[in-house]
């Protein structure tokens, strides 16, 4: 193998390797899907489990400003790579849901949230 080859073979790795650790580019949920996902009007923000709401619910309440909630159960068992991919997924998410939602869309949002969250919550007796 002459030394052009082995230049290019050895650049290709290291390209791979860093779309790998800073795009998250093998994961389905990374900066790359988001944009697809804004496109196709397939927005999602990942958010850790809530106990009293169940994922209809949420999405009732999140349809009016143009995206769903993805519910994670165990986000301390992803691995470090699948939290950076699902971070940067949000961040752009977030951004676009600022440009196109009102200024305080989402303190509505969290308010719905906590009412129907205030409903559910069983009374302690």
């Amino acid at each position: 193998m002459n030394t052009k080859k082995k230049i290019l073979i050895v650049t290709g790795i290291l390209i791979f390797a860093f779309l790998i650790t800073n795009v998250g580019l093998p994961l389905r949920y990374n900066s790359i899907y988001a944009k697809i996902d804004i496109r196709s009007n397939n927005a999602k923000i990942f958010i850790i489990e809530k106990p009293f709401l169940h994922k209809k619910e949420l999405n009732s309440l999140t349809k009016e400003y143009g995206f769903e909630y993805a519910l994670i159960s165990d986000y301390n068992k992803l691995s470090d790579l699948q939290q950076k991919g699902m971070i940067k997924y949000n961040a752009i998410i977030e951004n676009y849901l600022e440009s196109i939602n009102r200024e305080d869309w989402k303190n509505k949002l969290e308010s719905k949230i906590d009412s129907i969250e205030r409903t559910k919550i069983p009374a302690l007796y």
